[in-house]
């Protein structure tokens, strides 16, 4: 009997063939896999930080429109703005100063703002840098809506996209250190006990731009991450900034708030239904004329006399004045908000009174209708002239866009087609606001989409 070596050793051959390109199918589907499982991972670690700095970013907005109700503050109060100093002793708590530039760079202080110690995708805790003109202790007088950020930010290029040169830095940053790396200086980076309070442990460097130390005022900032440079991993740290506009944007709306409800406290003498910005039955009194916008003796953030700031019935919208004509003696001039609240925000002292200390009088206008500024009767006479604001909120209970009894707008951050800084600059009324808002004669007022030509916040009773 023959055998058919041939054949058996083909078929052989054929399985051995089959085998081995199974093998490689394999290999390379466990190598594909795995790419997906470390490229899906990544993505899981930078999607907790993104979250964690989100919160974090979102508690510091929050802190700084705090409570500011204090009578005891002499001239150092609480303010609209005011950011915590870092933690620089890793016990979740902010320091109580941060006077120097290498302390307004730290740990972010969680439990003072409140949260708990959120954890980036490498399980490191969050870093934060402040700017001297929002932190809280020493305060930097004033801080209102022309206060820019100190903080410079460079993108994973290098090029600078926030320059504090320029009045465009940032008011804060919140920092992801993420995991160790081999800094481009040539540090290799250790979290040990000893180094859990050195910044250049935690934070990169790359193009000459160092995350562990800044200078304010100047291009030498921070860097964003991730960067990759000659397939080595240089910086890691992931930034969440804070601008001017993003915190400007709280501040004023919670100025506003407090403006009105001092309005509201007056205008009622003291008898205020909040929820419908409206007095109780037979309480409301009258509202002051304005103060001319081209009254210096506003400007001041210091104690105003009785003779600065006075209403002016000639004017239609203005500054919010510290003292008014006598009605029994028009030659002599006498305090308003201080006969309903001694401890109103709109008085002319600084002495604990964060609004007259921080500039507030400038940049918030006041135009009150007509038929509500007559000292001496009670309430508006319908048959005088009220304010339209257009684009209002949605109009309470019984209230329209045509039936304002006053309305508030704050002048925020200048425009390129602004200047705030002479006395000449200051008398002028486009230098604060823009469009419909500039023409009060028609007694229409605008509550504008705020873009790089309009950014006037506005507000209203009702």
């Amino acid at each position: 009997m023959s055998v058919n070596l041939s054949g058996q050793a083909n078929q052989q051959q054929g399985v051995a063939l089959i085998a081995f390109l199974t093998l490689i199918v394999l290999i390379f589907s466990a190598l594909s896999l795995k790419q997906i499982n470390q490229s899906d991972f990544k993505n899981l670690k930078l999607s907790k930080s993104h979250m964690v700095l989100a919160e974090a970013k979102q508690a510091l907005l929050a802190y700084s429109t705090q409570n500011y109700a204090s009578l005891t503050c002499g001239t150092n109060c609480p303010r609209p703005g005011d950011l915590p100093c870092p933690d620089l002793d890793n016990d979740g708590e902010a320091e109580g100063s941060c006077n120097t530039q290498n302390s307004r760079l730290g740990r972010l202080p969680w439990k003072t703002l409140g949260l708990n110690d959120l954890k980036d995708g490498d399980g490191e805790s969050l870093w934060y840098a402040v700017s001297n003109r929002y932190k809280n202790n020493p305060r930097v007088l004033p801080l209102n809506s022309d206060t820019t950020g100190s903080i410079s930010l460079r993108n994973t290029s290098g090029q600078l996209i926030d320059d504090a040169t320029t009045n465009s830095g940032l008011v804060a940053l919140v920092i992801a250190p993420h995991a160790t790396l081999t800094r481009v200086d040539g540090l290799q980076q250790s979290r040990s006990t000893d180094n859990q309070l050195v910044a250049s442990h935690y934070l990169d460097i790359a193009f000459g731009e160092d995350n562990a130390s800044f200078t304010e005022d100047s291009t030498d900032g921070f860097i964003a991450g991730e960067i990759v440079q000659n397939d080595q991993l240089i910086v890691n740290d992931l930034i969440l900034p804070i601008s001017t506009t993003q915190i400007q944007t709280v501040m004023q709306k919670h100025v506003l708030s407090e403006v009105m409800q001092a309005m509201l406290t007056f205008y009622c003498n003291g008898q205020v239904q909040t929820n419908t910005r409206q007095c109780l039955s037979n309480s409301d009194t009258f509202l002051p004329a304005p103060a001319a916008i081209n009254n210096t003796n506003c400007l001041s953030n210091t104690d105003l006399s009785i003779n600065d700031c006075v209403a002016d019935d000639s004017q239609l919208f203005g500054r919010i004045p510290n003292a008014m004509p006598d009605p029994s003696d028009p030659a002599n001039n006498q305090t308003i908000w201080e006969a309903v609240n001694t401890q109103s925000i709109l008085r002319g002292s600084q002495a604990n009174n964060w609004f007259q200390q921080n500039g507030w009088r400038e940049l918030i206008l006041y135009a009150p209708a007509p038929a509500c500024t007559d000292s001496t009767t009670s309430g508006c006479d319908v048959a005088e002239q009220f304010l339209t604001l257009s684009n209002s909120l949605t109009p309470l209970t019984g209230a329209s866009d045509q039936a304002k009894q006053l309305v508030l707008i704050s002048a925020s951050t200048r425009l390129s087609t602004q200047n705030r800084t002479t006395l000449a600059d200051k008398s002028v009324l486009s230098s604060y606001v823009e469009g419909d808002n500039l023409t009060p004669s028609d007694f229409v007022y605008n509550r504008l989409i705020q873009n790089t030509y309009q950014n006037d916040l506005a507000t209203s009773i009702p």
